[in-house]
């Protein structure tokens, strides 16, 4: 007989591992930013829609309530699990930050992170994801996602984007 449980925890991890494999080599590519290339084939910077990104970020912390909004900028810089959970939030407010995630994304990256969130979802561990902002929303920022083996940090200065992942634990 099979165990649910476990074989969720088996398809977590076998997408965990894909989503990782896939997104060191788009970082290797750089492929992870949206936007048209700027820089060298092998970085992650990209020219980002800015008003569009910027936006997306004002408009996720214009959903939240001010305790919600405190969570988000009290993360620590390169702390996975630090920031607001977005377990905590309704439905529309999470639809916003993975929009704003997804704007930062190039669509090849964006495949990647949403499986590993339909996976985490299927194992009950997507309520466990955060979200950290560091810096002006409709400015300069850092927007920081992790779960609990990956962590990305998109950080955005004038109309540059540069996208790193980074395993966890």
């Amino acid at each position: 007989m099979t165990n649910p449980t476990r074989s969720a925890s088996r398809f977590r991890t076998v997408v965990t591992r894909r989503v990782i494999g896939a997104l060191a080599g788009l970082a290797l590519a750089g492929g992870l930013a949206a936007g048209p290339a700027v820089a060298a084939a092998a970085s992650t910077s990209r020219a980002s829609a800015t008003v569009r990104t910027a936006a997306s970020a004002a408009d996720l912390v214009a959903t939240l309530d001010e305790e919600q909004r405190q969570a988000l900028v009290d993360g620590i810089p390169n702390v996975p699990g630090t920031g607001l959970r977005l377990g905590d939030l309704g439905a529309g407010q999470r639809a916003a930050a993975y929009a704003l995630l997804r704007s930062l994304l190039s669509a090849e990256a964006w495949t990647q992170v949403a499986d590993l969130v339909e996976a985490d979802a299927a194992a009950g561990a997507s309520d466990d994801h955060h979200l950290a902002l560091f810096g002006d929303p409709v400015g300069d920022f850092v927007l920081q996602f992790s779960t609990a083996e990956l962590s990305l940090s998109a950080i955005r200065q004038g109309d540059t984007l540069d996208v790193q992942p980074d395993l966890v634990g």
